[in-house]
């Protein structure tokens, strides 16, 4: 479903994000993506995403892509939470009488139905966290990517959030620091300086130490 060759990125100051990144991804898989911060985890989901145009390699995804930021408050911005969630929807030229079923089914998704008149920056930081995946959820992408989704939310915020992906199923990346929630992936694959460089599933002591992440 996603496959990246030999990927590359370079920031306006001429720092290399993505150096070489090759990856792929079948439909229907959990990835986690784990590695150091500065790794390039972040870059590469925004390409994904179609955020950023790499300098170099190859890309082919299949279907679209969604992306949930670390901070729900850098995706929030509507006075309600129905506008919000119906933002998306509205913009790709959804009929009109297809926003509310959306929107409804997308709240529904992430256990926030009733909360469609609330003020998002009223609600708590997991709240706003759901709001903001139910509104990427009412786009209907195929693939999720998620940065750092469990950042800031207390253990059992951690546990709601980790239920409720797996109920949304589908292919998903996520960037993650957090090792419990990589382990219960289908795959992690290591980012590290710019490189996929280790893939694969019960990664050891040993890989942990060799790529800063033990």
């Amino acid at each position: 479903m996603i496959l990246l060759e030999n990927v590359s990125y370079k920031y306006d100051d001429g720092i290399l994000a993505l150096d070489g990144a090759s990856i792929e991804i079948k439909e229907g898989e959990r990835i986690a993506l784990i590695g150091p911060n500065g790794a390039g985890k972040s870059t590469l989901l925004t390409l994904i995403a179609g955020l950023k145009k790499q300098c170099g390699g190859k890309m082919k995804i299949q279907g679209k892509t969604g992306i949930v930021f670390q901070d729900p408050d850098d995706q929030i911005f509507m006075p309600r939470v129905w506008d919000d969630v119906a933002f998306g929807p509205i913009n790709q030229g959804i009929p009109n009488e297809q926003i509310e079923e959306r929107v409804n089914w997308a709240l529904e998704s992430v256990g926030m139905q009733g909360f469609e008149e609330r003020a998002p920056h009223h609600l708590s930081f997991g709240e706003r966290k759901r709001v903001a995946i139910a509104g990427i959820l009412a786009m209907k992408p195929n693939v999720l990517l998620l940065d750092e989704p469990t950042a800031n939310l207390d253990p059992r915020g951690v546990r709601e959030l980790w239920n409720l992906l797996l109920g949304l199923g589908g292919t998903q990346i996520i960037a993650t620091h957090d090792m419990g929630i990589a382990a219960k992936c289908d795959r992690i694959i290591i980012i590290h300086k710019g490189k996929a460089v280790w893939s694969g599933t019960g990664i050891s002591k040993e890989v942990l130490e060799k790529y800063d992440l033990a």
